[in-house]
């Protein structure tokens, strides 16, 4: 038995692949079967292992997470047709590749949940002349902040690299 796997990427059209059973990394590394390149996905992200009947996820301590259906995932988390996991911007959606699902067109793929909003402590009654004021929509990742954050990142790492060749070079002269 083989799978599709179809992915949304933001500002793409989505595509559909088909998978044969087996393991894939995802993440933005060469090294990974699936890759997505993009700043707010990891070097290897999650892990997609395929069996004869089953799919299970798993993240790979990436920097910010797997989601599968907007909730984020510590384990390995068992996917179904209907879940869509998040991998940064990303959206990923698994189903089996028999005779029927070949001959339906892709899923759509579904947007991510919004958190709730917060509760008011007491009710209140609503105006009587003006009407409520809309929710405010979640702010979506910047992603600058992200680009950024991953510079400042290997800004760091190269400083920290030459401080200790600095300090390892004063140890042997004193």
């Amino acid at each position: 038995m083989s799978f599709f796997l179809d992915i949304a990427n933001p500002d793409q059209p989505s595509s559909r692949f088909e998978l044969p059973p087996g393991t894939y990394t995802i993440g933005r590394s060469d090294g990974c079967k699936i890759r997505l390149r993009h700043p707010e996905i990891s070097e290897r992200h999650a892990v997609l292992t395929l069996r004869d009947h089953s799919a299970v996820i798993e993240d790979l301590h990436s920097s910010n997470g797997t989601t599968v259906n907007g909730i984020p995932i510590g384990e390995p988390t068992p996917v179904r047709p209907d879940h869509v996991i998040g991998i940064g911007p990303c959206l990923l959606r698994v189903s089996p590749a028999d005779a029927e699902a070949a001959a339906r067109p892709a899923p759509a793929p579904v947007p991510v949940p919004e958190p709730p909003a917060p509760m008011p402590a007491a009710p209140q009654p609503p105006p009587a002349a003006a009407p409520a004021p809309a929710p405010m929509p979640a702010q979506p990742r910047d992603p600058l902040a992200a680009i950024i954050r991953e510079i400042k990142n290997q800004i760091h790492g190269e400083l920290i690299q030459r401080l200790d060749l600095k300090r390892m070079t004063v140890t042997r002269i004193g």
